[in-house]
């Protein structure tokens, strides 16, 4: 049997509830009792992978076991200090915290601050704060043997399941490793990403719900690299004829990955695209005659066409990933 998924509303609602005299809970494991709202497993153990926040709070939960002591303080006592990253710990919500930044999110169009979240409740899975200079100390613990013997790191990054390993994506972009690993909750977000060849380390941190900052650190990194890059910018919606639309339909298909494909279709006056298997359908929608975006992130397509005005690729812009799309005959 499986915990229940912990989701970013749950963890709105119960940090409201703390705040109640007397608090309903102290603690995750008030939300995790054993045999209680438990459900079948997704998949055997082993056979599949699916990334989960709860198996990262059961870590902390394991850490604070072993070492018999509250997991703040196992990670300030055993990484934190000893590696001076002197301004990173573990979230304290009444801890009076010099120069701690605030959340904020977009509603409607207008800035407000981001709904509270006491981050003692995900514990391993996102309770930790820090700076970007406290994050280059971790890069560099990591590239020693201060915390880890060289077949430790070796098991850390090698990939487990689908690219991930232990805490780490690893994959390859402009044509090199890369370690990687992106977080947010309720008006933050952030991620660290290595290119262990190159000793290049980056890291962008964010006080503003859904900033794009998978896309900032490819972008950086491509600069780094000397590779082509694009920074995130806004994109603003142009009126075009919808009738134009019809010219995009069609299916197409990754040049490199012949089994990597997508449909657009026209639903009225909306140019609509779908990525199986199972994905939801999204609207596009126009800033140039041949380019459209998405509004859900710094997802933008490029179109081309043949001498004869037929569109016939497209060139998609991920997060900072590109590739290219044939569309079928």
């Amino acid at each position: 049997m499986a915990l229940p998924a912990l989701t970013t509303q749950a963890l709105l609602d119960v940090s409201g509830l703390i705040r109640a005299a007397p608090p309903p809970f102290r603690s995750i494991r008030d939300l995790h009792k054993p045999g209680e709202e438990l459900k079948p497993l997704d998949f055997k153990p082993g056979e599949k992978f699916a990334y989960s926040n709860n198996g990262y709070i059961v870590l902390g939960m394991l850490i604070e076991k072993i070492a018999g002591k509250p997991y703040a303080e196992f990670m300030r006592d055993e990484v934190f200090r000893p590696l001076g990253m002197n301004d990173t710990d573990c979230e304290e919500p009444i801890q009076v915290l010099k120069q701690r930044a605030s959340g904020y999110a977009r509603v409607d169009g207008t800035v407000v601050n981001a709904a509270y979240v006491d981050m003692r409740f995900p514990g391993g899975a996102g309770a930790v704060y820090s700076t970007v200079d406290d994050l280059l100390l971790w890069d560099q613990a990591l590239n020693s043997d201060r915390l880890l013997s060289a077949s430790e790191k070796s098991k850390l990054f090698t990939p487990v399941k689908e690219d991930y390993a232990y805490g780490w994506w690893i994959q390859t972009k402009f044509k090199r490793p890369v370690q990687w690993h992106r977080g947010n909750v309720s008006g933050f977000v952030a991620i660290i990403a290595r290119y262990p060849a190159e000793r290049l380390f980056i890291a962008v941190l964010s006080n503003f719900d859904r900033t794009q900052v998978r896309a900032t650190a490819t972008e950086l990194a491509a600069l780094a690299l000397g590779e082509k890059y694009e920074f995130p910018r806004e994109h603003k919606e142009l009126k075009i004829d919808p009738a134009t639309y019809d010219a995009f339909v069609g299916k197409y298909s990754k040049d490199e990955q012949p089994d990597d494909m997508f449909a657009i279709a026209r639903e009225g006056d909306k140019l609509m695209m779908q990525i199986p298997p199972g994905r939801p359908v999204f609207e596009i929608f126009p800033e140039a005659p041949r380019q459209f975006f998405a509004k859900w992130g710094e997802y933008y397509l490029t179109f081309s066409k043949d001498a004869q005005g037929k569109v016939m690729r497209v060139l998609i812009r991920n997060e900072g990933d590109v590739g290219t799309w044939t569309k079928a005959p």
